[in-house]
């Protein structure tokens, strides 16, 4: 700042033709302000030859302004004034002496000012102080330099620097609050300027502009730009746990721009940071730069749909991607080649299929978030999978089918126990070739391999049945062989016929017939594996036999098995004969008049024969087969209608024959 002064007049008086005394000003000398602002100004008085009468002080707070009349002095000894309520420690203040002789002449002295020091920060660096002349000439008293002190809070006051200008520069930082003063010493007294206090530097420095949060060889690497002003001195990173804010690290150099985070594992989370500079004073960007707070994109654990052939990938959003998030691009490296971009995404997607898994790869990822600054991205954490398939079920074998009691049919089963199997179907057919219905569900773990059917008739039907077998993802894997009964028949006479047994691997090697007499089961045959006929030629014709047949598996079997299956049993009856009409007229002719069995080629030894009405009423019975039942009973004629025998006669080989039925007797 620029102040002027002017020199006092001096103000001569002349006569016409007489020049008077002159009259000479005070000098003035100091000016010092107190810590209320108080001023007191001193002089020293001139040699006079006049006599005075009163010293006249003037003030004025502006040079340019009018000065006032704030106080009169008529003891001429004293030489300084102090000026109460000059408020010198906020404001200027400026004085000038009027000398007042006793016949009215005055001279008045030059202008002295209180010296008001202001401080400021410059540039968050340093301090800067400036303040006005304590006069527009000094005094040759006067050295001429002003002294500049200054102290901190509760210490004492320390002397920089001395100097001739009105301004000076303290090359501190201007961490803490400072007190300055400024002297100037004279012959005669010491001028002292108001206090000025520079408060320490509260400024925060502008937040750094944060770049990215990558993940570079399995570590989180943070990037920002430099913070362009001078009072940085580094960086402060900062770290979200649990929706605090911690301090993660304190980087002194305000040059680097790069930060590891070798604390936190990319793979567990998603990490948030947040990155403000610091000052030489400790200030901090304002809101310690969350605002611009950046997440780490964490890509979460591959996850393989083995049914589907899909790994999902799934990964967290980027927040505040320096220059605006344009989206994702998943990197792909198959059995630990070089990565390489697979597919690009918009920004709003976070998931991913991937289709393409085949068996024994190993698949890694990872995402790149790009920016819509080319020169900006960020990367995700590298996750991996080694894609296994289970392997298809490679067999599933029906052992045998074979009736069991003459009722059931028995099947075993033989899966293969090394590949996942969610479960498998049985299913059975009367047709080889088409409409198979499904009979029982049985699950992966079911140790029940042995199933018995009961609902069939092993006597009238051949039954054919296979396994359907679905895979670890309920797919349709593979369909068994076939297993079918052996159906035996009795066509006619003593002739056995049957089907050829399915479906061995290489077939049945051949027949065993077997028979059965009273409780004796004796193998009477074994035939080729291409007879399905056999007469019995030893059948005894009054007892007749039982049979079944029984399938023997050729070897060669990959399982290393060999099996059989039992037919049903058949009964060929004995060869006897015996006639029994359905129609009776013992009332009308002589050759029909008696009902009774005709045998043939039979000569019981027991015999017993009767005769029931409709209603369960014996009305005739015998022992002789010669005799015969005549239409009476009790000698009454009975009714016509229809009426029941019965017949049971022991053979002479033991054997009980029983034969009922009914018959119509016509009147």
């Amino acid at each position: 700042m620029k102040i002027y002064f002017y020199n006092a007049s001096l103000v001569l008086l002349f006569t016409a033709s007489i020049v008077q005394a002159q009259v000479f000003p005070v000098n003035m000398k100091c000016s010092e302000v107190s810590s209320n602002g108080d001023v007191t100004i001193y002089w020293q008085p001139s040699q006079n030859t006049i006599e005075l009468q009163r010293y006249e002080i003037y003030y004025s707070f502006d040079i340019s302004s009018s000065f006032n009349l704030i106080d009169s002095i008529s003891d001429l000894g004293i030489t300084q004034y102090q000026h109460i309520g000059a408020n010198a420690n906020v404001m200027h203040a400026y004085y000038f002496v009027k000398t007042i002789t006793t016949n009215g002449l005055w001279v008045n002295s030059d202008t002295i000012a209180s010296i008001l020091p202001v401080g400021s920060i410059v540039n968050q660096t340093y301090i800067q102080l400036q303040w006005n002349a304590l006069m527009k000439t000094l005094p040759s008293s006067n050295d001429g330099l002003y002294r500049v002190f200054y102290r901190e809070e509760n210490e004492d006051w320390i002397k920089i620097d001395s100097t001739s200008s009105l301004s000076y520069i303290h090359d501190v930082r201007p961490c803490v609050d400072r007190y300055y003063k400024i002297e100037m010493y004279d012959e005669y007294c010491k001028s002292v300027s108001a206090i000025v206090k520079v408060d320490h530097d509260i400024v925060q420095p502008p937040t750094p502009i944060f770049d990215s949060v990558s993940v570079v060889n399995g570590q989180i690497h943070l990037g920002w730009q430099e913070v362009n002003a001078p009072d940085v001195e580094g960086y402060i990173v900062y770290l979200q746990d649990q929706g605090i804010w911690d301090t993660l690290a304190l980087i002194p150099n305000f040059y680097t721009t790069h930060f590891i985070d070798t604390l936190n594992d990319p793979s567990a989370q998603s990490w948030k940071y947040s990155v403000a500079a610091f000052d030489f004073c400790g200030n901090v960007s304002e809101d310690m730069g969350i605002p611009q707070a950046q997440n780490s994109v964490w890509l979460n654990e591959p996850a393989f749909d083995v049914c589907q052939g899909r790994i999902r990938l799934q990964w967290t959003p980027y927040a505040n991607l320096s220059g605006g998030l344009e989206g994702y691009t998943i990197y792909l490296s198959e059995n630990n080649e070089a990565f390489y971009p697979f597919v690009h995404l918009n920004a709003s997607t976070l998931t991913y299929d991937f289709l393409q898994a085949q068996d024994k790869v190993k698949y890694s990822f990872f995402i790149r978030a790009n920016s819509i600054n080319p020169l900006i991205s960020a990367s995700s954490n590298v996750r991996s999978l080694h894609v296994r398939m289970p392997p298809q079920p490679q067999y599933a074998y029906i052992r045998y089918g074979t009736v069991v009691n003459n009722q059931f049919i028995a099947l075993k089963f033989l899966m293969d126990s090394l590949s996942p199997i969610q479960k498998f179907f049985l299913e059975r057919s009367t047709n080889q070739s088409a409409n198979f219905t499904q009979i029982k569900e049985f699950m992966a773990d079911d140790a029940n391999l042995y199933f018995v059917d009961s609902a069939v008739n092993v006597s009238k039907n051949q039954y054919h049945y296979r396994l359907r077998v679905m895979d670890s993802c309920g797919a349709e894997a593979l369909v068994s062989n076939l297993a079918s009964n052996i159906l035996l028949k009795n066509p006619h006479g003593f002739q056995l016929q049957w089907n050829k047994y399915k479906d061995w691997f290489n077939g049945p090697e051949g027949y065993m017939v077997y028979k059965i007499m009273n409780v004796d089961t004796t193998l009477v045959a074994e035939l080729s594996p291409e007879d399905t006929t056999w007469i019995d030629a030893d059948i005894d014709h009054e007892t007749g036999a039982m049979y079944f047949i029984k399938a023997i598996e050729a070897s060669g079997n990959p399982f290393s098995l060999k099996e059989t299956s039992q037919s049903n049993t058949v009964v060929i009856e004995p060869d006897y004969h015996f006639f029994i009409p359905n129609a009776f007229t013992p009332f009308r002719n002589t050759t029909n008049h008696l009902f009774k069995p005709l045998l043939t080629a039979i000569d019981p030894t027991e015999y017993y024969f009767a005769v029931f009405s409709r209603i369960g009423q014996k009305i005739f019975e015998t022992h002789t087969p010669d005799e015969g039942w005549d239409g009476t009973y009790k000698g009454k004629k009975v009714e016509s209608g229809v009426y029941v025998y019965y017949i049971r006669l022991l053979t002479s080989k033991g054997r009980y024959i029983d034969k009922s039925g009914s018959f119509v007797l016509l009147d």
